[in-house]
């Protein structure tokens, strides 16, 4: 299976890919503005999605798997710090036998706002087709908003389908416990910052 690495940092607003049948995509976007990007993806192919969003942006993303017996992982991550961020990430299983993942991690800090609609459509001709989407966010701060709006579309029963989702706040005895250890209350919240985004993050510096 022929692979392709691509980095994209956003520059252009709409671009558009075709992963062709056997290949394997390794596919990074760093988004700090406002983008749309489309993936059609062939048969028997496998594609890893790495996203990261910060600043004012706004990133629109549809997938569709076009052929059989394909697979995309999609790990999304945003970190906002006083800026509004607004994701739309679709999914759309078109052809049998696909599987997909949807992870979205994100932090937000101070007066952000974060917008997230994510949705996994199946298709009437997507049979035994395997859809997850789970999303996990840390608040800091009492003046955040987060708005998401996951969602399933299924028109074939003969499907593995599922979602779940966390929103929590920081930690107060963890915090507690760091500042014991001589840091900073902001150094405190850095460490657990990058604990929570840690497992993420390592995948973009490979």
């Amino acid at each position: 299976m022929d692979k392709i690495i691509v980095i994209d940092r956003c520059e252009e607003k709409h671009k558009s890919i075709s992963v062709n049948d056997r290949e394997a995509l390794d596919y990074t976007v760093v988004c700090k503005s406002d983008a749309e990007r489309e993936i059609n993806i062939g048969s028997k192919s496998n594609i890893n999605l790495k996203i990261f969003v910060s600043g004012n942006a706004s990133l629109n993303l549809r997938a569709y798997l076009n052929g059989e017996d394909s697979k995309i992982e999609l790990r999304e991550v945003f970190l906002a710090e006083g800026e509004n961020i607004k994701l739309i990430t679709r999914i759309i299983h078109v052809n049998k036998n696909n599987k997909s993942k949807m992870l979205v991690k994100g932090v937000l800090k101070g007066r952000s706002s974060v917008f997230f609609d994510g949705n996994i459509v199946i298709g009437k001709k997507a049979s035994n087709s395997e859809g997850f989407q789970k999303s996990e966010v840390l608040i800091l701060g009492n003046n955040c908003e987060y708005k998401a709006l996951p969602e399933l579309e299924i028109e074939n029963q003969n499907v593995k389908c599922g979602h779940a989702a966390t929103i929590g706040r920081i930690n107060k005895e963890m915090l507690f416990y760091l500042m014991s250890r001589g840091m900073s209350e902001k150094e405190a919240e850095t460490e657990i910052v990058n604990g929570f985004l840690g497992d993420c993050l390592k995948d973009f510096v490979r």
